[in-house]
């Protein structure tokens, strides 16, 4: 596939990248007090925000040269991300059933991202160019996605993410500036 893949995104090593590569990186440590707060979180039986599932799996997708997938994966948990924040902002002003039939008219990325415009909602500025043109030369045109697409719409999605669907407090780990 692509080259330009440095393993590394939204400043996260991601361990153990396509070995055709000739790099790995080693696994991230985790600290005693995340593993114990992971472990609350599986042991309640709550699902992880799907945004965040989409996200993981686009980095696996792209540590295995899998770009397809990766730029898929990305955009669709913007999508995700970007309804969650939209129903909040539209939920300002109108009623609980307008947001829906408003939300219901705007199902893919484009018209989300333009009704998130017309709103005044936050969004990278590159993130047509680097997300929603390469996942709709993807899905509609079969076009060959290089490392360094991947990247970029990995690092657009993950901007989304973090705004519209930030982890709760109570998953910040206590000291930590990191963020999510």
């Amino acid at each position: 596939p692509g080259s330009g893949y440095d393993g590394d995104y939204d400043g996260l090593d991601v361990p153990y990248q396509a070995v055709q590569r000739g790099h790995r990186h080693p696994p991230r440590r985790l600290s005693a007090w995340a593993w114990g707060h992971a472990l609350k979180h599986a042991s309640a039986g709550g699902p992880p925000p799907l945004a965040r599932v989409l996200m993981t799996s686009a980095v696996r997708a792209a540590t295995v040269a899998n770009w397809r997938v990766a730029i898929i994966d990305a955009a669709t948990a913007t999508e995700v991300a970007l309804t969650r924040g939209l129903r909040a902002q539209l939920s300002a002003t109108l009623s609980s059933r307008e947001v829906e039939d408003k939300l219901d008219s705007t199902h893919s990325l484009g018209p989300l991202i333009n009704l998130a415009k017309s709103l005044g909602m936050p969004l990278p500025a590159r993130i047509c160019e680097d997300l929603k043109d390469p996942r709709n030369d993807l899905v509609h045109q079969g076009k060959d996605m290089t490392g360094d697409d991947v990247k970029a719409a990995i690092t657009i999605a993950w901007e989304v993410v973090h705004r519209y669907c930030p982890l709760d407090a109570c998953c910040q780990e206590p000291g930590s500036t990191q963020g999510d």
